[in-house]
């Protein structure tokens, strides 16, 4: 009987696993960033980015998107992926709209600009789908993909405690039978054979079973560590990078880096942009630098892009002809990133600034 039942327990075990990991979730969540206020004009002004994200596995057609602000009033509006979404109406406070799709994983980030800005001027946002309402994203809860392991791995768990109390019942009836079994020799016999059997293809359960609980550890830990640098506050990308260009008095560029750079904000896209923005105003090419320097030096960054970061630094450096500048970062380049600084300095000729000066310039570009 043993030997039909532990496939049968592994073969629901995997079903359920597998019905818990494919069944249809819908999900939407979203965040708002918003800057402090600032000078516009004769008014004040502030900008707010908006970011809504389908959390679940399946894809969410024709999503109603209210944007309701509740102090100022609004004065532009864009969008990182303007053939999404349609707007139907909007007003001083109020934006109207439909996204007609929007597939698993994928983001759409909203930049919205006010005047007559106030501290308290705040931004709400309701976004409606079939079977689902947005919810705002909370950074102290467990991801989809450890949700959805655990209550499986949970239910694992369940089955075999039972299994083993159903075949401890079923030792103890055996000992029962045994005594009125003339031929105990031949019965024990049979018994300890099955017992070797039974317990072997439970070690191997098990040892299975312990290594998933391992790797489940293992990702329960490294979750919490990161659920708790975000809940002490610890900032996103848009942050940082927002807080490099504050500093160096060039937050006005954010809007526009948005706009090119795309929903990720990678940082060496940032550096390309950087390095045109100062091709049109050399004036202040220290606070590129400095922007540039910063965003190397953070801990997260890919070590390509510090490379990267370094080497555009330099480039600034060199066209300025600050020489003792340029040969500084690119030995920092050298130094943290030898294979980025082979492929740079192999390619350096063909990256020539006067020339994607010129271009700007005739073309009238900022990024």
């Amino acid at each position: 009987m043993e030997q039909y039942i532990i496939p049968a327990l592994l073969a629901l075990i995997v079903g359920l696993v597998l019905w818990f990991i494919k069944r249809d979730r819908l999900s939407l969540e979203y965040t708002i960033t918003e800057s402090e206020i600032f000078p516009k004009g004769r008014v004040q002004g502030k900008y707010f980015l908006l970011n809504l994200k389908n959390n679940g596995n399946k894809a969410l057609e024709n999503i109603n998107y209210q944007l309701e602000l509740n102090l100022g009033k609004i004065d532009s509006l864009l969008f990182s992926k303007k053939d999404l979404i349609s707007i139907s109406s909007q007003s001083e406070k109020n934006i109207h709209g439909l996204i007609s799709l929007l597939n698993p994983n994928e983001e759409l980030h909203t930049t919205l600009t006010i005047e007559n800005a106030e501290d308290y001027s705040k931004i709400k946002i309701q976004a409606r789908g079939v079977g689902v309402t947005a919810i705002e994203s909370k950074k102290n809860q467990l991801p989809l993909y450890l949700q959805n392991f655990l209550i499986p791995f949970s239910i694992v768990i369940t089955i075999s405690t039972a299994y083993s109390a159903f075949t401890s019942f079923n030792q103890i009836k055996v000992n029962e039978s045994i005594n009125s079994i003339n031929d105990i020799k031949n019965i024990t016999k049979d018994i300890k054979e099955n017992n070797t059997i039974l317990n072997t293809e439970l070690f191997d359960y098990k040892s299975k079973l312990t290594e998933q609980s391992e790797k489940l550890s293992i990702l329960v830990k490294e979750s919490e560590t990161r659920l708790k640098q975000e809940a002490l506050g610890k900032p996103d990308r848009e942050q940082i990078i927002f807080a490099s260009l504050n500093k160096a008095g060039l937050s006005f560029l954010l809007p526009r880096l948005l706009e090119s750079t795309g929903d990720n904000l990678p940082y060496w896209k940032t550096g390309l942009f950087l390095v045109n923005s100062y091709l049109l105003d050399k004036k202040h090419s220290i606070k590129y630098v400095n922007v540039l320097d910063s965003l190397a030096n953070i801990k997260e960054i890919s070590p390509s892009s510090k490379g990267f970061l370094f080497y555009l630094a330099g480039k600034i450096e060199k066209n300025e002809h600050h020489t003792k500048r340029a040969i500084s970062y690119f030995n920092k380049c050298k130094a943290n990133t030898p294979l980025m600084y082979e492929y740079l300095i192999e390619q350096d000729p063909a990256y020539d600034l006067d020339s994607i000066e010129k271009w700007l310039l005739k073309n009238q570009k900022t990024v």
